[in-house]
């Protein structure tokens, strides 16, 4: 299992927005894509405080992590353990 701090907003909607993560799988590296799914925002013309929030995503693999890198899809780049709650 492989979890992963999503970055959003609270203006994203309430409740928070549901996170999922998508998943490619090498013998070397595991690329990944979290995908957000926005909930109902606040009522028109009430305020949304601007504050940044960390969405928890699992994700199963279909081997164990091991020393494989994780990637992330957009950039290419490795993310780091923090981000994948490591």
């Amino acid at each position: 299992m492989l979890t992963l701090g999503v970055p959003a907003g609270s203006c994203s909607g309430y409740p928070p927005p549901r996170a999922r993560v998508e998943t490619y799988e090498t013998p070397s590296t595991v690329v990944v894509e979290a995908v957000l799914s926005p909930q109902p925002g606040p009522p028109p013309g009430q305020a949304c405080a601007g504050v940044g929030l960390v969405i928890e995503a699992q994700v199963r693999l279909r081997r164990p992590l091991g020393t494989r890198v994780v990637l992330d899809v957009r950039s290419g780049l490795p993310l780091p353990d923090s981000v994948q709650g490591g």
